[in-house]
């Protein structure tokens, strides 16, 4: 009966830290492809000089670890035989929540990459977008940019 417990509290674990960890999705401000688009009046004209890959940090909260930790001793608690096991068994499975539940939430909030375009414009002036990924854009492209978007021609 206690080894049904411990995996019931098991699997319940896995599945609230494997509710944390979402997929990230592409942003809004992708670039846009369509030659089909009418240019508005605010639209400049360029062309792509520079593609380079970016990283920014994301200060961590440090919640995904409390909640980690938290979850892991409750189910560590579920080890061992004893008091010493059960003490044990907290003692550890906190310390393994509190990694695992910091890993999420590097992967969620931490350490981003993505691209910085950046666009000389026909009248003489520059702008730079940064983008998750450059999606298909090569330097020498010749772009309309309306607003934060570039619409590759």
């Amino acid at each position: 009966m206690k080894s049904l417990y411990s995996r019931l509290a098991l699997i319940a674990m896995v599945s609230v830290l494997g509710a944390c960890a979402h997929q990230r999705v592409a942003s809004d401000s992708a670039p846009v492809y369509s030659a089909n688009r009418a240019s508005s009046n605010q639209a400049e004209w360029g062309v792509v000089r520079s593609i380079d890959s970016i990283q920014s940090h994301e200060q961590l909260s440090g919640a995904g670890a409390v909640a980690g930790g938290v979850a892991g001793a409750v189910v560590g608690r579920q080890f061992g035989g004893g008091r010493d096991g059960r003490t044990t068994g907290t003692f550890l499975g906190a310390l393994a929540g509190i990694f695992i539940g910091n890993e999420i939430e590097k992967q969620n909030r931490g350490l981003r990459g993505g691209v910085r375009v950046s666009v000389q414009l026909d009248g003489g002036g520059h702008r730079s977008f940064e983008y998750a990924d450059a999606g298909g854009l090569r330097i020498g492209d010749r772009v309309r940019v309306e607003g934060n978007q570039l619409i590759r021609m």
